[in-house]
């Protein structure tokens, strides 16, 4: 399968994935081997490097034989599960709304805002991967939308911790920069510094306010949900199992926000 832009944009878009597919080539054993969660990480990788839903398929200047049409269905199962997952911070948000109704402000529904914001675009996104024939074109458009969607959050989030109109505002030309650069860039896979600077901007609030305990429990939350995502502790699920752990630290910041957090 020869790439449409050319040889040199093939190797461009499987160097991301070279080594786990020099690991493949050189195990032609598991042609019928059944798939461990550890294969499914990799075929994971690889699906969002370049195209891999036919056996057979080349990446780059590499041959899969070995990827069983039951190993592509476990993929599509996860993208559902990373899809579906995406609802639990919106609906953590919206059972603290409901049950401290009294309480509601709108800086904390602004915070109960952000995830709703970023929601639908990471659904279609995952969504669109778990199809069996994705064109690479239009999952490209979807992960950026995913992305951008994460910063264009941010500034709400901004808005809502630190209660100010102007600094939400503030902090969306510098959100505003990562998204541009998504549409400059040639691959799908975000830049998590410009992400964790744009978490950082919206934590900031917490230090000047005096809110230190919120600070130190929402930023430790994402701390280690970073941790556990960028090691892959979860195995095969540690997509999704982010997205429910996302659940933490959106309930932390929407109960600061209603008062129900100690400002010390």
């Amino acid at each position: 399968m020869n790439h449409p832009k050319g040889t040199e944009h093939s190797k461009l878009l499987a160097a991301p994935c070279s080594l786990a597919v020099h690991a493949i080539q050189h195990e032609p054993e598991k042609q019928n081997a059944p798939c461990s969660d550890f294969d499914l990480e990799k075929a994971n990788s690889l699906r969002r490097n370049e195209n891999v839903i036919n056996q057979g398929v080349c990446v780059g200047p590499f041959k899969i034989t070995w990827l069983t049409e039951d190993f592509f269905l476990r993929i599509c199962r996860y993208e559902i599960a990373n899809a579906v997952s995406m609802i639990v911070p919106s609906l953590v948000s919206y059972i603290l709304l409901e049950i401290y109704a009294a309480d509601t402000n709108r800086f904390a529904k602004a915070i109960c805002l952000a995830p709703v914001i970023h929601f639908p675009f990471s659904f279609c996104y995952h969504g669109y991967m778990a199809l069996p024939n994705f064109k690479e074109d239009w999952a490209l458009l979807y992960h950026r939308l995913d992305s951008a969607f994460i910063h264009a959050a941010s500034s709400v989030y901004a808005y809502g911790i630190s209660c100010s109109l102007g600094y939400g505002l503030l902090t969306a030309p510098a959100n505003a920069v990562p998204i541009c650069l998504l549409w400059r860039s040639t691959s799908r896979v975000p830049n998590t510094r410009m992400m964790q600077l744009s978490v950082t901007m919206y934590l900031i609030p917490y230090l000047w306010q005096g809110m230190y305990l919120s600070f130190i429990l929402v930023a430790a939350s994402f701390f280690v949900i970073l941790k556990i995502w960028e090691k892959k502790y979860l195995g095969a699920i540690y997509h999704s199992g982010m997205h429910v752990m996302m659940g933490l630290p959106q309930a932390l910041m929407v109960a600061s926000a209603l008062g129900l957090l100690p400002s010390i």
